[in-house]
């Protein structure tokens, strides 16, 4: 499931952050080496990793990290955007969510608690990691809209399947298909025209999401390098991106 699947990347991103917090706070002092981290004592921050020691550079450049961050970052300007757009969750519906997830791990014999170990993340991790899913949720369908003409279209267009649907969901004979007229379908209509509208308004938002996203590292002092660890996390992704949607527009090619 998508909140299962979601769940495991929960603790590497706080970790991200507190790492990025660590390695900013020891950068005040601009004394580093040219194409290095800085530190007050000068040269690359040393990150101790199951006691061995890393440069900070070897770790931003780092296909491990890059990943992760890069959802960080996307994950960021998601919430930017909610906020322009007005979108809000509240903790109830955020527990409620919850809810739904431990119903089904209650089905799998197992303990909630047990599954957060599974997962290697805490109550309060998944909980904001729900959170954030509830409000990309929210800023998708804040784009959508159905008019009456989107209704009538896909009456035109479906008209055998949506009473196909509406005589299987009223539990009534094939003698009856006749008798069913728009009127009795509107809302039928309504939803296959709304879910639609948010798959166009999925793509769209992800699209607005990988195209804003932007990183700047101000502790790394050599411009050309510090351009470089910007061009691996955010701008070759978004490239990639936007060559894969440009492939998708080329008819016969699958998505």
């Amino acid at each position: 499931m998508k909140a299962f699947e979601q769940a495991a990347r929960v603790l590497i991103v706080c970790g991200l952050i507190m790492l990025a917090a660590a390695i900013y706070s020891c950068t005040e002092n601009k004394s580093g080496g040219p194409g290095q981290v800085s530190t007050a004592a000068g040269g690359d921050v040393a990150l101790i990793v199951t006691g061995d020691k890393y440069p900070a550079s070897e770790v931003l450049t780092s296909p491990l990290l890059r990943n992760p961050l890069r959802e960080y970052c996307y994950s960021m300007t998601m919430l930017k955007k909610a906020k322009e757009a007005e979108v809000q969750v509240t903790d109830e519906e955020v527990n409620a969510r919850i809810d739904e997830t431990k119903a089904v791990v209650d089905q799998r014999n197992t303990t909630w608690e047990h599954y957060l170990e599974s997962q290697y993340v805490t109550e309060e991790e998944y909980w904001l990691n729900a959170k954030y899913s509830l409000m990309f949720e929210r800023l998708v369908e804040s784009r959508v809209t159905v008019s009456e003409e989107d209704k009538l279209e896909l009456w035109d267009t479906q008209q055998s399947s949506i009473i196909d649907q509406y005589l299987a969901d009223n539990h009534l004979p094939e003698s009856e298909r006749s008798t069913v007229e728009y009127e009795k379908v509107a809302d039928i209509c309504e939803e296959r025209a709304r879910n639609v509208k948010k798959q166009a308004a999925l793509v769209e938002v992800r699209k607005e999401i990988v195209e804003e996203t932007t990183i700047e590292f101000p502790f790394v002092e050599d411009e050309a390098l510090r351009k470089q660890y910007e061009d691996l996390t955010i701008n070759m992704a978004r490239e990639a991106q936007s060559e894969r949607s440009d492939q998708s527009l080329v008819p016969g090619t699958a998505k």
